[in-house]
């Protein structure tokens, strides 16, 4: 029977799991734990012999994305001839005791990515900060592993539930990689926990690199919270100099195979967006995306789970849509555009409802860093320091503040200054280009704010005063008094126009 080999007594009476729920669950599962948010938990449903923990969807996405599908055969074709694969992705994820507790031995962020088939030209490597154990671990799976782990509770732990000690044997068998443990010391020290985590990841993609080393494209996507949007990578796990150290080996060993990332994914990640963060990772990568707001947060009814949203939820996440659009062997601005697109189709068909109902202000940008953000970064401290007089200077603060760093705001009023000081200026058009795509809830909601995809960081706590110095430098006649440094310093700006 289904459960062959089973100990009868470790079969347990459950409830007939729905496929909401297990979709639901699934999508909990593999996104882990929001801030301050309960223990994940697997489901203490039964499964029947056809159901599974989610299911990975391939439906057309013509109309969602505005993208032909890709067809079957011309699909296979491409997987038959495929010798090196068009898009390399590393998908990192960072795991602690709320998302799973040692030893981890059933399906958690392994279900968030759609896997390859064997052959493709999108080859998928998952990398793992297992906070829990100390380790860091680099897997590959494919399609066929992926099936068997969404159905860990009849073909792994036998009717026993979801979690046994032969899920974890299933999944460490696709390990490629362990660093680690790091000394138990590190926990409570974050420098000297950055620098192991650097050298952890050096490996990663050295790893990566010998696997895969003619890959046409090479993207990153960290799926977790944001951090400073300083430099630092994975929450700021590894700190700005080890993560710039970590990106500059990476670029020193592919310089004659993969060259620049071509994609930094850090769209799931909440206040991303920063000058900062692009100030340091601009040498790194051709496209990024990041958001200047808060991630997520979305409250949905339970109306709002149906079957239907958890598979748009699926199929329009960027993790599948990545995964469809390699597999069209599109260019990189075509995945980035995609991605973009269907973040929009979100907003305005599963989460629409919630979006009305909470406010979320919500957005996604795409950035050119390393192309176009030198020029603009050149071009806003030059229009910055063609401003005449102190009192432009302390009206360009006061405008800044009052739209809580924005960069475009900012930009907007100096080209907008300086063509009446009679001063050409271009500062908008350079920013255009820095961020081609954009996405918002502004078409669901109306907006309290005037954000725009990239902010100036905060030197408050989530909050102004900005932090000029870092971007303009220290060269530039700061406004009379001085840049405010600290919340302490800073002043609410009077109205515009007083």
């Amino acid at each position: 029977g289904l459960f062959a080999g089973a100990a009868t007594a470790m079969v347990i009476a459950r409830p007939a799991c729905t496929d909401v729920l297990l979709a639901e669950s699934a999508l909990e599962l593999a996104t882990g734990p929001s801030p301050g948010g309960p223990q994940v938990d697997f489901p203490t449903c039964a499964p029947s012999s056809r159901q599974e923990l989610g299911r990975e969807v391939e439906a057309t996405v013509a109309r969602a994305l505005g993208m032909a599908q890709v067809p079957t055969a011309a699909m296979s074709q491409a997987t038959e001839v495929a010798q090196e694969p068009h898009l390399l992705h590393l998908y990192v994820v960072q795991s602690d005791t709320d998302w799973c507790r040692s030893p981890c031995d059933g399906p958690t962020w392994e279900l968030a990515a759609p896997k390859p088939e064997v052959g493709s030209p999108y080859e998928l490597l998952e990398a793992a900060i297992w906070r829990q154990d100390r380790r860091v671990a680099l897997y590959r799976f494919d399609s066929a592993w992926l099936g068997t782990a969404k159905r860990s509770f009849q073909d792994l732990c036998h009717g026993a539930g979801w979690a046994c000690p032969r899920y974890r044997q299933w999944r460490e068998a696709r390990r490629i990689l362990e660093v680690g443990p790091w000394p138990a010391e590190l926990d409570n020290d974050p420098p000297g926990l950055s620098k192991f985590l650097r050298a952890a990841f050096e490996q990663v993609f050295v790893q990566a690199h010998a696997q895969s080393s003619g890959a046409k494209h090479v993207a990153v996507t960290y799926s977790g919270h944001g951090s400073h949007a300083d430099g630092a990578l994975f929450e700021g796990s590894v700190m700005k100099e080890d993560a710039v150290g970590l990106l500059n080996h990476v670029a020193d060993m592919s310089a004659d195979s993969w060259g620049r990332l071509s994609l930094l994914n850090f769209g799931g990640n909440c206040a991303e967006g920063r000058w900062n963060m692009l100030a340091e990772m601009h040498p790194f990568a051709d496209w990024m995306l990041a958001s200047d707001l808060n991630v997520g947060g979305f409250e949905l009814t339970k109306a709002e789970k149906g079957h239907e949203s958890m598979q748009r939820l699926q199929r329009l996440g960027d993790l599948a849509v990545l995964k469809r659009s390699s597999e069209a062997t599109g260019s990189v601005d075509e995945m980035v555009k995609s991605i973009v697109q269907a973040r929009q189709e979100i907003w305005a068909s599963v989460f629409n409802e919630s979006i009305k109902r909470q406010g979320l202000e919500q957005s996604i940008a795409a950035f050119r860093p390393a192309s176009e953000f030198p020029p603009f970064a050149e071009a806003f401290r030059m229009a910055y320091a063609a401003l005449h007089s102190p009192e432009a200077r302390a009206s360009f603060l006061k405008h800044a503040e009052a739209n809580r760093c924005d960069v475009l705001e900012s930009a907007r009023w100096l080209d907008a200054e300086l063509q009446r000081q009679g001063v050409s200026s271009a500062v908008v058009v350079r920013f255009e280009a820095l961020r081609p795509l954009y996405a918002s809830t502004r078409v669901v909601v109306e907006w309290k704010s005037k954000t725009n995809g990239l902010g100036f960081n905060f030197l408050g706590f989530k909050d102004v005063p900005c932090d000029f110095p870092s971007a303009l430098g220290p060269d530039v006649v700061p406004p009379p008094g001085g840049w405010p440094l600290k919340a302490s310093q800073w002043q609410p700006p009077a109205p515009e126009g007083s």
